[in-house]
This record gives C-alpha cells, sequence and structure tokens, in this order.
C-alpha cells in the first residue's frame, strides 16, 4: 500500500462538493460536535485544512517526518464536481487517508461521508428509488 499527498484541487474540489449540498452544518467525530458553515472561502478552507490534515497523517504515518504543505483553496470547475466524480475522489482520499488510524473517527472522515451522502443522493434515479426492497417493490 502507498499514500500520496492529495492536490489542493483534489480537496478543494471536496469542499466545493460539501458547499453545494449541505452549506451549514453540524458533524460529530471522537464525542465532539463540529459546526461547520462553507458559504465564505474561509469556511471551504477550514474544510480543506481538516482534509490535508488527515492525509497529512496518513502520509507521515507512511514514510515518516513528512513536511506536509498548508491547504490553499483553489476554484475547481463544476465540470469536476458531478457527483461520480465526487464519490471517486471521495474514494481516493479515504484510500489516501487510511494509513492514519485514527482516520475512521476523526472529523475528515465525517466529512467524506457527508460529502459521499450528497454526492450519492444526487445520482439519477437515486431520490425516485424504493427505500425498502420486498416483494411489493421488487416486483414480485
Amino acid at each position: 500500500m502507498s499514500c500520496i499527498l492529495l492536490s489542493d484541487e483534489h480537496l478543494s474540489a471536496l469542499a466545493q462538493k460539501l458547499a453545494i449540498h449541505a452549506a451549514k452544518g453540524c458533524l460529530s467525530a471522537r464525542g465532539e460536535v463540529f459546526k461547520y458553515d462553507v458559504r465564505t472561502p474561509a469556511g471551504l478552507s477550514e474544510i480543506g485544512q481538516i482534509l490535508r490534515a488527515a492525509n497529512g497523517r496518513a502520509y507521515d504515518a507512511r514514510y515518516g517526518d513528512a513536511d506536509i504543505p498548508a491547504f490553499e483553496l483553489v476554484s475547481v470547475p463544476a465540470s469536476l464536481l458531478h457527483s461520480v466524480q465526487i464519490l471517486k475522489a471521495c474514494d481516493c482520499y479515504e484510500y489516501q487517508a487510511s494509513d492514519d488510524s485514527d482516520y475512521p473517527r476523526s472529523l475528515a472522515a465525517a466529512i467524506i461521508a457527508r460529502i459521499r451522502y450528497h454526492a450519492m443522493s444526487t445520482l439519477p434515479g437515486y431520490a425516485d428509488a424504493a427505500w425498502t426492497i420486498d416483494c411489493t417493490t421488487a416486483g414480485f
């Protein structure tokens, strides 16, 4: 297994997707509540910094004593923010953060889960799909 430091563009795209669907909210991690507001560049940067820190901890755990650059928010074209691309970006992020043993309980993991939920819920057909599957919904 390897680990890379993800680009500012990658992390900015994730933060921007959160802004599109859940601009304000609360997340819980390790028993603490984190309130976020990504309607401003400062709020987007805060999310990006949290994601960079977890990715950096994983990189450092893998390679040791890494010089982790500060996160810088960049504008990502809307064409790269479609749900399928964001779901793939979430998978990539989780792979790159997985060397941090705290990641599953981290604020970064909660942020990625929120982004993933909103990306999935906007896929074509998702809203119309049955909530449960049984004989009446499965066409039996």
